[in-house]
């Protein structure tokens, strides 16, 4: 058996000894869907539910992984799939066991049918731990206990994933006044800095008298920070530094998506384009493809080398399932995820927030005068 089949047995073991009942966390690359399918091969469960991650997943991405572990078809047959949005309105109690596939999608509302059973087993499956406390608590109501929990790093260790290195690339807002603004019928121009300061000032405000409207003010703010030109031509010069590689630019638009990659994946495509898109990447067509949050899980990008997260926000699962497109194994790999982060501004609070837990030798600094 090799390194990697051992490492598998040791969770299916452990799943199988939990009775197909609890928490698997196991890093993007690790070979989750494997392992979930070859412990329902071995168990009883003629009727099981699959909640998929995506509608990829659930039309495609499931079969083929049944098809490349030849997963045996008395088991394939007995598998129903949904998407998240779905479960709130199916009946579970008629499935034996119900696999959480990507179980931080889960919401309390999603979750009510599996309340009123406890019959039907529950697998939680994910790379991304969630960390607040609203899924905590369905996890507890549910019963879920982890099973097995590997970070990044324990999967580089067991050579279940590829070693990386990450760069945290600094940029600054402008100042010049080039943002138009109206106000009683008038247009004047501000900057970047000034129009920060601006939605900052306004929210610890509204902190401070404790106003409805820190939602509002918050959301407002992000926004800002996700279109920022000034990041977006920073982005640009580094897609041109590593035009030779195979790049997939994360961004907080679709239409910076458009502009840092050579094609484009993202959640106003439709099926047949987003599988055009991707094939012209996956085939070598193309070396770079843009992307939002369509890309986040499910999907497969083929010989990556690089993943430039050119805008993160305030959830680390988010980061961790995007550099998890990168972690595919490949001996004596070492793959190359670049972040890039506004200077003064929340963005280097959600750096700190994503690196946290992740080896900080891999990880270096660099302003972006430096780096292109």
């Amino acid at each position: 058996m090799t390194n990697r089949d051992l490492k598998h047995e040791e969770v299916i073991n452990n799943i199988l000894e939990n009775k197909m009942n609890g928490l698997v966390y196991l890093p993007t690359g690790y070979g989750k869907t494997r392992i979930a399918l070859k412990a329902l091969e071995r168990s009883s469960f003629k009727n099981i539910l699959w909640v998929c991650g995506s509608e990829e997943f659930r039309d495609n991405g499931l079969w083929e992984e049944c098809d490349k572990w030849g997963i045996k078809k008395s088991v394939c047959k007995s598998i129903d799939t949904i998407c998240y949005q779905s479960l709130s309105k199916t009946k579970t109690s008629r499935y034996s066991i119900v696999i959480l596939d990507e179980i931080q999608y889960i919401t309390p509302l999603r979750a009510r049918p599996l309340y009123h059973h406890t019959d039907t087993k529950i697998l939680g499956l994910t790379g991304t731990p969630p960390r607040d406390n609203i899924k905590q608590e369905i996890f507890n109501d549910l019963g879920l206990n982890i099973i097995t929990q590997k970070t990044v790093d324990d999967g580089v260790d067991e050579e279940m994933i590829s070693d990386y290195e990450i760069d945290i690339v600094f940029t600054q807002m402008s100042n010049e006044k080039n943002i138009a603004k109206t106000f009683n019928n008038n247009t004047f121009y501000v900057s970047e800095k000034s129009t920060y300061s601006y939605y900052n000032n306004k929210l610890n405000q509204a902190y401070e008298i404790g106003s409805k409207d820190i939602s509002r003010l918050t959301l407002n703010r992000a926004r800002f920070l996700y279109n920022l030109e000034s990041k977006l031509i920073c982005a640009k010069k580094i897609m041109h530094k590593y035009k030779d590689k195979r790049i997939i630019s994360f961004s907080k638009s679709i239409d910076h998506a458009k502009i840092l990659g050579k094609t484009a994946y993202h959640s106003k495509l439709n099926k047949k384009e987003k599988e055009h898109n991707l094939n012209l990447f996956n085939s070598k067509k193309v070396n770079s493809i843009g992307t939002v949050e369509a890309a986040n899980t499910s999907i497969n990008f083929i010989d990556l080398d690089i993943v430039g997260v050119h805008q993160l926000d305030s959830n680390p699962g988010n980061f961790l399932q995007r550099i998890g497109r990168n972690l595919r194994y490949k001996k004596d790999a070492i793959k190359k995820m670049i972040i890039l982060c506004t200077k003064d501004t929340q963005d280097v609070i959600w750096v700190r927030k994503c690196i946290e837990g992740l080896n900080k030798n891999k990880i270096k600094y660099y302003e972006i005068e430096n780096y292109v």
